[in-house]
């Protein structure tokens, strides 16, 4: 059996061995989800930023505030 044929099962509970072709495709589609999600954020941030402008200051630097806060945590 080669490196990149699939083991079987390593234990009880324990989730097959992937092989190096599906763990490279696995993260290709995380960092897809990852940067399609960082431009959504930087166009709600644009946008945000293009409010408080035009509103009040107090209420924008709320948003942004709320804004970082949900960044920060969707980071961690």
């Amino acid at each position: 059996m080669s490196e990149a044929e699939v083991v079987p099962l390593r234990g009880p509970g324990r989730p097959p061995k992937q092989t190096v072709e599906e763990v490279a495709a696995e993260l290709n589609e995380m960092v897809d989800q990852l940067i399609a999600e960082n431009r959504q954020l930087r166009r709600r941030l644009a946008q945000m930023l293009e409010a408080t402008s035009e509103s009040d200051h107090d209420g924008g630097r709320a948003a942004l505030r709320r804004l970082h806060r949900k960044v920060t945590q969707a980071l961690s």
